[in-house]
């Protein structure tokens, strides 16, 4: 409230000499000056008329007639200051309150209380009757609009804003930023339904339905849109290719921020996919007794335990192998060792048939 003081005196200025005071003093000079005039010609007047009598009697009754019309112009004079005074305040507390609102209304403040302007109104019939009542509706207005614009901040975009005119161009400005954040938000929701929802990537954005910078904004999520769509893309042929046992090519090309790290974990599990490819290379050379060759790469995860695996079979298989040559000569020295060893498992089929 302090501030709206402050702000009152420094935008609207003090008012030293108000309407009211220059009504009541013109009406009070012309009234002065009228009675001044009357009261000379009457006199003029009445000492022509006994100006051909020449008497005591005919001077004392101008010099009294002088002083009756000098006390009552003076009376007539301090009655036309005070009413005139009491009559402009009776007349102007409306445009006082005209005033307040206004400037209420420059600062921005469009919740007035306007109840009693429509009284004032209602019983005014003259100019300033409807200056206020157009006030008024002006008032509303600017309230509707302030109401719509709350709206869009809180993001309701079904705000409805009717133009009073054709050159209403607040009104018509407005409803044009809504129709086009409407139009903005739609082909939004349409790309995020058709990409992220049913998984359209070919869908191609309408950002001619919106105009200006929306139009910017539209090209700006395309854009991010499709490259995330390309980076998908790629990801889903690499990921196509090795369900159909294939080892695609590693990603050479440089990903900025995050999506490195994408491309780092494709690679990665390319990079797993050669425990695969190793191994089926050891095993394919096993299955020919090739026993020369093992699992060299280091891998993490479930590829290093079949790696791991692979090698093991491969060294278990070698010293199958040593054992059999052994006992070809007729060493039989691993039996013991063997019967210490016992099964690996319960399906262990291999060891029971030496120790048999």
């Amino acid at each position: 409230m302090q501030n709206y003081e402050n702000s009152k005196e420094s935008g609207s200025g003090t008012i030293k000499f108000g309407f009211s005071r220059k009504m009541a003093l013109t009406t009070s000079l012309f009234s002065v000056v009228g009675m001044v005039i009357l009261c000379i010609s009457f006199y003029a007047t009445a000492n022509f008329v006994l100006s051909g009598q020449q008497n005591s009697e005919v001077d004392q009754i101008l010099t009294k007639l002088g002083l009756l019309i000098g006390l009552l112009a003076v009376i007539i004079s301090v009655i036309s200051v005070f009413g005139s005074m009491i009559m402009g305040k009776i007349m102007t507390k409306s445009i006082n309150k005209l005033n307040d609102d206004f400037f209420r209304l420059s600062m921005g403040e469009v919740d007035l209380d306007l109840q009693e302007m429509k009284v004032i109104a209602a019983k005014s019939q003259d100019e300033i009757g409807q200056m206020m009542t157009s006030f008024i509706k002006m008032v509303e207005n600017q309230k509707a609009l302030a109401d719509a614009a709350q709206g869009l901040a809180m993001g309701d975009f079904n705000v409805e804003i009717k133009p009073r005119s054709e050159k209403d161009i607040l009104a018509s400005s407005l409803h044009s930023i809504i129709f086009q954040l409407n139009q903005l938000y739609n082909e939004m929701y349409k790309i995020g339904s058709e990409t992220g929802n049913d998984g359209n990537f070919s869908y191609k954005s309408n950002a001619i339905s919106v105009k200006g910078s929306y139009q910017d904004f539209i090209g700006g999520l395309v854009y991010v849109n499709g490259i995330l769509i390309e980076k998908l893309q790629t990801a889903t042929q690499i990921i196509t290719l090795i369900g159909k046992g294939e080892i695609p090519a590693k990603i050479t090309e440089t990903y900025p921020g995050d999506f490195n790290l994408l491309k780092d974990s494709i690679n990665s599990c390319i990079d797993g996919l050669g425990a695969l490819k190793e191994g089926n290379m050891v095993l394919e050379r096993m299955a020919q007794n090739d026993l020369s060759t093992d699992i060299e790469g280091e891998y993490s995860g479930i590829y290093g335990e079949i790696a791991k695996s692979v090698n093991q079979v491969k060294t278990q298989m070698l010293d199958i192998v040593e054992v059999f040559n052994r006992i070809a000569i007729g060493d039989l020295g691993d039996l013991k060792k063997l019967k210490n060893i016992g099964k690996l498992s319960n399906e262990d089929i291999l060891f029971p048939v030496w120790l048999e």
